[in-house]
Formats: structure tokens, sequence, C-alpha cells
């Protein structure tokens, strides 16, 4: 079954496969609770992205380097399965020095992949946030913990440019 799919659509099922071992459902993730929330106020959801959008930025990564990733991804299962508890522990904990460690280092190795996962996604995203946040109403953005911590995360980049940034 596997043999026709991308070394990239592999690596995410197996990572996926590797989460639910590790306890987690997808059914309960904070992006999915948060959305039917809203849904269920009749507030406004708008995405900051396609997922079309977001597929696209792995089919268009060179083979080899989805190759080297799905090797890499398979290698360290093990470790994988470790880091998820502990990423958890760093996220609940408000710890984000762990997070940004932890969510950063799996791109040790992959430049083209964090520019293009991270860094290119984090500036795309920056003008919509700003434009939220101009509006009278709150406005409540939801992302995963990779695009927040770092030299290149939102909270960097929204404080950059001028934005005060608390840790609540």
């Amino acid at each position: 079954m596997i043999r026709t799919m991308k070394p990239w659509m592999v690596m995410l099922l197996i990572t996926a496969f590797e989460a639910q071992k590790a306890g987690l459902d997808a059914a309960l993730g904070l992006d999915k609770h948060f959305f039917d929330m809203a849904r269920a106020a009749g507030k406004p959801v708008l995405a900051l992205e396609t997922a079309e959008s977001q597929i696209d930025r792995f089919d268009k990564m060179p083979d080899s380097l989805q190759e080297q990733m799905l090797r890499s991804t398979l290698s360290e299962l093990e470790v994988q399965r470790d880091s998820i508890a502990a990423m958890i522990g760093a996220w609940r904990n408000g710890d984000a020095a762990t997070l940004e460690k932890m969510s950063l280092s799996s791109f040790d190795g992959y430049r083209g992949a964090y520019t293009s996962l991270i860094v290119e996604r984090n500036n795309n995203w920056i003008p919509q946030i700003e434009a939220c946040m101009t509006k009278p109403q709150p406005c409540f953005v939801v992302v995963g913990a990779a695009h927040l911590v770092g030299p290149d995360g939102l909270l960097t980049l929204l404080k950059k440019k001028g934005y005060k940034i608390e840790q609540q």
C-alpha cells in the first residue's frame, strides 16, 4: 500500500501512528477543540492557509530530502515516542525553551524543510494575524507549538514588529 506513496506521506503516516500509540487522539486536539467551540458559539473561523497549500509544501520538497526525512523518522521511532510525552509536559508547563529545543531540533539537518514548513508559513501568516488584531472584536489564533517558538517563530516576529508579548 505504501509503495505508491511519496516519502513525505509515509513519514506523516508513521508520525501520526506513533502519536496515536503515545496516547494522542486527533479528535481531542486543541485545534479541533477550539474550532468546535467557535462553531458552537457562532463565531467566524478563518484559516491561515489551505490544506492544499500545506500538502504542496511537502510535495514540492526534493525527493532526496523527503527520503532523508523518512529514513530519519524510521531510525528515531523510539526517541519520538519518548519525546512526545516530554513535549506535552513542556507545553502544559508553559516551558517555551524546552518546546523550542524539542520542536525545532527535529529540523536539524533539514534547513530546506524548516524554511518551507516554519519560516515561510510564519511570514505568510503575520499579515493575516495583524489584520485580525486590528478588528474591534478579540482574535484567537491557534497554531502548532513549533510555529510559536524560536528566532523565526510567530511570537518573535510579532515582537520585532513592536507588539508586546506576554505568556499567561
